[in-house]
This record gives C-alpha cells, structure tokens and sequence, in this order.
C-alpha cells in the first residue's frame, strides 16, 4: 500500500514539475500545522495548560521570538 502510494505522488509530482505554479500543497500525518510551518510558535498554544505541559516558560525561551521569521528558524532550523 505505501509503495502504491508513493508511486503515485512521484508520477504527480513528475507531472506537477513540467508546469510552472505558485501553489504549494503540505500533506502531514503527524499533526503538524502549516500555521507553524509558515508563522513559527502559536503562543496561545504554549500558553495552554493542555498542551504545555506546564512549562510554558521553558517552550517560550527555547522558541519564542517576536519576530515571524525569526519563529519560524527556531522551531525548524
């Protein structure tokens, strides 16, 4: 199933490369937001108890900038 699979997104992307586009599609399983991807740390996020697990002072010094870009280097460098 997953050589199926892979098959068929190398004959997509084969055929997605001999046109010129601007549109990017980020396909995850694991749970990985393209809003981190693109803009770095959510810090409403951080700041949830739910998913913190209550450090959000130690997530905040380890991938916190106030700049996006910046965000985005630390937590995908």
């Amino acid at each position: 199933m997953k050589c199926t699979l892979f098959l068929a997104l190398a004959l997509v992307v084969s055929q997605a490369q001999s046109q010129v586009s601007q549109n990017i599609i980020l396909v995850t399983t694991d749970g990985f937001r393209w809003q981190d991807l693109f803009r770095g740390m959510d810090s409403a996020i951080a700041n949830n108890s739910q998913w913190n697990q209550g450090d959000s002072a130690g997530i905040f010094k380890k991938y916190w900038a106030a700049d996006e870009s910046e965000r985005r280097q630390k937590l995908l460098p």
